[in-house]
C-alpha cells in the first residue's frame, strides 16, 4: 500500500474520479435493496422449525390474510350490533365496485362460510361414524342394540312426560333425536371449526358480541412489500369511507406487520446515518478549528467505503435485514478512526513545514502498520459473527466486513489524493490545526506516576473479577422474537388483541407436516393427533388440535368400521329401531325420517376423502398448502396446537414444547414450528452459539496480536482495553440485569475488535519510538486521536440507541458501555503501563 502512494498523490484529481464514479454507482446498487420484514428470515435457515414456519408463511394461505378488526364505541349499547354489519355490508360492497380495490383483494370473509356450513351437513355429519373416537363408537353401538334403544326410548317418554313450559321445546328435539346420538357425533367433532366460532346472525363476533373480525386475502403475497403498502392505503382509504357509526378499526395480519415493519426499517436506517453524521458534524467543530474541511476529508472515504461494502452485498441479496440496515451509522463511527489518525498525523508533518505531498506519504508510512492491524482486528470481530447461522446475525456480519474493508482500501487510497487537492497551492498555510488537543504534560504526569496506575488498574482488575466471580459470569438470555420487531408496532399489537378478544390462542404452536403422496398425508395428520392426545400431553397442558385430521377421518378407522360386524347390516338397525317404538308408548309412523337417517348412519354411502375438502376452497384453504388448491397433489398440511397455560412463561413454555416434540418425535415429515417454538430454538441457539462466537473472537484477535506484535508481553498489553471492556460490559449485564438477545450477542465479538485498537496504536507507537522521550513527542497527537476515534465510535453506535427495534437498541447501550470502559482503561492503565515499559525497557526517564 506505501508503494502505491507516490503514483496516488502525482494523479490525485484521476484517483479522485475513479472514487466519485465508483461511489455513484454503489449509491444506485445500495438503493436497489429492500428491508427483509419476514421473522422467519432473519433467523436459523437450517433449524427445522424456521424451516417449517418459512413454507407455512409462504405456501399456505390461511397465514397471509390481512385481518380488520372493527369494534362498537365505548359508549355504544350491545343492542348496537347491527351497527358492526352495517359497516360490513359497506365496506363490502366498496371493495367490490372500487377498480382498485378489486385488483388487490380476492376475497372478503366475515360471515360464515357456506362451503363450510355445507361440508359439515354433508359431508361430516352422514360420516359420523367414522369421526368417533373408539370409545365413542362402542357406546353407539351399544345404544344402538335392541335393548339400548329400548332404554333410550324410555326415558325419552320420561322426559316428555315432566310437565312445565320446557316440555314443548323438549319434544321437538326427542321427535328429531329419540336414541340421542347426536351427542356422539358432536364428542367426536368437538375439534371441527366450524359454526362454534359464529354467532347466530353468522358473523364472526368477539366473545362479547362488541367486535366483528374480518378477513381480506390479498392477490398477491405479503412478501411483494409495494404490494403491502398499496393494499394498506385502499384498505384504509375505503373503511374510512364507509366509517359512518364512529367505529374503532385496527389493522394487522402479515399484509399490515410487513408494510409496517418496512416503512420504520427505512426511516431507522435514514435516522442512524443521518444522526450519526450529524454527531460527527458536532464533533469536528468542537475539536477542530476549520471543521467543514476536516469533516468532509474524513468523510469522504467513509461514505465511499460504507457505499462499496453494501453494493458488493446487494450483488448476493435482494432484501436486507433490521441489524444491516441500521449499521450504516455504527460502521462510520469505527471506520472514521482510520482517517482521524491519519489526519492527525498528516497535520502534525505538515506543521513542520513539510509539502502535502510529503506529509501523505511520510503519514501512510508511520500508520500504515497499526491502522492495518487495527482493520484485521476490528475485522476479526465481525468475520466470526458470520460463523453464526442465524442470517440476521451473518448479514450484519458481512455488510459490516465488506463496509470495513472499504473504508480502510479508500483511507489508503482516497484519502491521501483527496488531501493533496485540498492543500495543493497552500504549502505555507496551516490547513488544519485541532481547536484542542491534549497536552504534553498530561504524558508527563502519565509517565511520571506510571508504576501506581498500573498497579491501581491491576488491583482494580482484581475486584472486578472477584466480583463475577460472586455475581457469575455467564449473563442472561432472552429470546423473546417480539424485539425484532420495530416498536411501536400498531399492527402486531393489534394481533395480540384480537386473537385474545376472539378467544383465539395468543401464542399457538404449529405443526407443519408433509408426506409423498396425499393418502399419507391424511395418515400422517391422524397419527399425529393421537401422539398430541396422549396422557403425558394432556397433562404438559396441550387440550387437542386441529388440521387435516379434524375434516377427514383416518382411512384405518375408516376400513375398520366398514368391514365391522357391529353394525353388519342396517336393516337389522332398522328392524330393531321399529321394534323397539312398536313397544314403546310412541306412536309407530312419528319416527319416519329418523330411520332414513339411521340407515345413512350405520352404512355411509360413500367414505370422506380428499377430493370432498379439496371441492371447497374455503374449507381445504385452513389447512392445505397453496399447491392441493391449485390443483397439485396435496403434500403439506397444516395442524394448529391448542394449549391451556401460559406459553409467555418460560417453564411452562418448555414443558409445552417438549412433550409435543416427545409426542412427534418418531414420525417422519412432522416440524413443530409457531412463534412459541421459534422462540425456544431461538434461545437454545444463543445459549450454545454465544461461547463459541466469544471465544472465537478472543482466540483470533490474540493470536493475531502475538503474530504481528511478535511479543507476547506486548500482545497482553495492546488487548488489556479489550478485556477490561468486556469485564465492565459482563458486569453491567449481571448488576442491571439487562439480557442478551439474539441482536446483542454480537456486541461482545464486535466489542473486541473495535477497543483492542486503541491498544495497537499506542503499543506501536512505544515499538516505533523506543525512548519516553519519543513517546512524548507524539503523545498529543495519538491520545487526541485516540480520544476522537471513541467519540465518533461511540456516537455512531449511540445513534442505534433511538432505532425503533428494541434488540438493536439494546446493542447501542452495551457497545458504548464497553467503549467507555476502554477508554477509561487505555487512559489509566495501558497508557501508563507503555510508559512503564518503555522506561523499563531502555532505561529512559522522562522529560521534565
Amino acid at each position: 500500500m506505501i508503494r502505491i502512494v507516490p503514483f496516488i498523490v502525482r494523479h490525485a484529481r484521476f484517483v479522485l474520479v475513479v472514487a466519485v464514479v465508483l461511489t455513484l454507482l454503489a449509491a444506485g446498487m445500495t438503493a436497489s435493496l429492500r428491508p427483509e420484514t419476514s421473522l422467519q428470515q432473519l433467523l436459523d435457515a437450517k433449524e427445522p422449525s424456521v424451516i417449517a414456519m418459512s413454507r407455512v408463511a409462504s405456501r399456505f394461505p390461511v397465514a397471509e390474510d390481512l385481518l380488520l378488526f372493527v369494534e362498537l364505541p365505548p359508549d355504544a349499547p350491545p343492542a348496537a350490533q347491527p351497527m358492526l354489519a352495517s359497516f360490513a355490508e359497506r365496506f363490502s360492497d366498496a371493495i367490490r365496485s372500487d377498480p382498485e380495490a378489486r385488483d388487490l383483494i380476492a376475497d372478503i370473509r366475515f360471515k360464515a362460510d357456506p362451503e363450510m356450513l355445507e361440508f359439515f351437513e354433508k359431508v361430516v355429519v352422514p360420516n359420523g361414524l367414522y369421526y368417533v373416537n373408539d370409545d365413542q363408537y362402542e357406546r353407539l353401538c351399544e345404544r344402538l342394540t335392541p335393548r339400548g334403544m329400548a332404554d333410550q326410548l324410555g326415558r325419552s317418554r320420561s322426559v316428555l312426560a315432566v310437565p312445565g313450559p320446557a316440555a314443548e321445546g323438549l319434544g321437538r328435539a326427542i321427535l328429531k333425536d329419540p336414541l340421542r346420538l347426536h351427542e356422539f357425533l358432536r364428542g367426536g367433532m368437538a375439534q371441527f371449526p366450524g359454526v362454534p366460532s359464529f354467532t347466530t346472525s353468522g358473523m364472526q363476533l368477539s366473545a362479547d358480541g362488541r367486535g366483528l373480525l374480518m378477513r381480506l386475502s390479498g392477490t398477491r403475497p405479503p412478501t411483494d412489500l409495494p404490494f403491502c403498502k398499496q393494499l394498506i392505503g385502499v384498505t384504509h382509504r375505503i373503511a374510512a369511507s364507509s366509517n359512518h357509526e364512529g367505529l374503532h378499526i385496527e389493522l394487522s395480519g402479515a399484509y399490515a406487520i410487513a408494510a409496517h415493519n418496512v416503512a420504520a426499517i427505512r426511516s431507522d436506517a435514514i435516522w442512524n446515518v443521518c444522526s450519526a453524521v450529524t454527531a460527527f458534524a458536532l464533533l469536528f467543530a468542537f475539536l477542530f478549528r476549520r471543521p467543514a474541511r476536516y469533516f468532509l476529508v474524513a468523510m469522504a472515504p467513509v461514505a465511499m467505503g460504507i457505499l462499496l461494502g453494501f453494493a458488493v452485498y446487494s450483488v448476493f441479496s435482494r432484501t436486507i435485514t433490521p441489524l444491516a440496515a441500521v449499521i450504516g451509522g455504527s460502521l462510520s463511527g469505527i471506520g472514521i478512526d482510520y482517517p482521524i489518525h491519519f489526519l492527525s498525523h498528516y497535520e502534525n508533518l505538515r506543521r513542520k513545514g513539510r509539502s502535502a505531498a510529503d506529509s501523505a506519504e511520510a503519514a501512510i508510512s508511520l500508520i500504515s502498520r497499526p491502522l492495518f492491524g487495527a482493520f484485521v482486528t476490528t475485522m476479526l470481530g465481525f468475520v466470526v459473527i458470520i460463523f453464526s447461522p442465524i442470517r440476521v446475525l451473518r448479514d450484519f456480519s458481512i455488510i459490516g466486513s465488506l463496509g470495513l474493508l472499504g473504508v480502510w482500501a479508500a483511507t489508503n487510497i482516497v484519502l491521501p489524493a483527496v488531501v493533496v487537492l485540498f492543500d495543493r497551492g497552500r504549502e505555507d498555510e496551516r490547513t488544519i490545526v485541532s481547536r484542542w488537543i491534549m497536552p504534553r504534560r498530561a504524558g508527563v504526569f502519565l509517565a511520571r506516576h506510571s508504576r501506581f496506575f498500573v498497579l491501581a488498574s491491576l488491583a482494580l482488575i482484581l475486584v472486578m473479577v472477584s466480583a463475577m466471580g460472586v455475581l457469575g459470569i455467564r449473563p442472561r438470555f432472552d429470546a423473546e422474537l417480539s424485539a425484532l420487531h420495530p416498536r411501536p408496532n400498531p399492527p402486531l399489537d393489534a394481533q395480540r388483541r384480537i386473537a385474545e378478544r376472539m378467544g383465539l390462542t395468543v401464542d399457538s404452536v404449529l405443526v407443519h407436516l408433509s408426506a409423498e403422496t396425499p393418502d399419507a398425508l391424511l395418515r400422517l395428520s391422524h397419527l399425529a393427533r393421537r401422539a398430541l392426545a396422549s396422557p403425558e400431553c394432556r397433562g404438559a397442558g396441550i387440550g387437542g388440535s386441529f388440521g387435516l385430521s379434524s375434516l377427514l377421518p383416518d382411512p384405518a378407522v375408516v376400513q375398520q368400521r366398514s368391514h365391522t360386524t357391529a353394525l353388519d347390516a342396517s336393516d337389522r338397525v332398522e328392524d330393531d329401531f321399529t321394534s323397539a317404538v312398536a313397544a314403546s308408548t310412541f306412536r309407530p309412523g312419528a319416527f319416519a325420517s329418523y330411520t332414513t337417517f339411521l340407515r345413512t348412519l350405520v352404512r355411509p354411502p360413500v367414505p370422506p376423502t380428499m377430493s370432498d375438502l379439496l371441492a371447497r376452497p374455503g374449507v381445504a384453504r385452513l389447512v392445505l398448502a397453496r399447491d392441493a388448491l391449485d390443483g397439485r397433489p396435496a403434500v403439506e398440511s397444516l395442524m394448529t396446537v391448542f394449549t391451556s397455560g401460559s406459553m409467555g412463561d418460560r417453564t411452562s413454555r418448555d414443558v409445552t414444547l417438549n412433550a409435543i416434540h416427545g409426542a412427534l418425535s418418531g414420525l417422519q415429515g412432522v416440524a413443530v414450528t409457531g412463534t412459541v417454538a421459534i422462540t425456544h430454538d431461538v434461545e437454545t441457539a444463543i445459549q450454545s452459539e454465544f461461547p463459541f462466537l466469544l471465544s472465537l473472537a478472543v482466540v483470533a484477535i490474540f493470536l493475531y496480536l502475538v503474530i504481528d506484535l511478535r511479543s507476547l508481553g506486548l500482545a497482553v498489553l495492546a488487548s488489556l482495553p479489550a478485556a477490561f471492556s468486556l469485564l465492565c460490559l459482563l458486569l453491567f449485564l449481571r448488576i442491571t440485569g439487562r439480557q442478551v438477545n439474539i441482536v446483542n450477542m454480537v456486541m461482545m465479538p464486535l466489542l473486541l475488535g473495535i477497543t483492542v485498537d486503541y491498544g495497537i496504536f499506542a503499543v506501536s507507537l512505544a515499538r516505533t519510538e523506543p525512548t519516553v522521550r519519543g513517546l512524548l513527542r507524539h503523545f498529543s497527537a495519538s491520545f487526541t486521536a485516540m480520544l476522537a476515534c471513541a467519540a465518533t465510535t461511540t456516537l455512531g453506535f449511540g445513534s442505534l440507541i433511538f432505532t425503533s427495534v428494541p434488540a438493536v437498541s439494546s446493542l447501542g447501550w452495551l457497545i458504548n458501555v464497553g467503549l467507555i470502559a476502554s477508554v477509561a482503561c487505555m487512559t489509566l492503565g495501558v497508557w501508563p503501563a507503555v510508559f512503564a515499559w518503555s522506561m523499563r525497557s531502555r532505561q529512559a526517564r522522562p522529560c521534565p
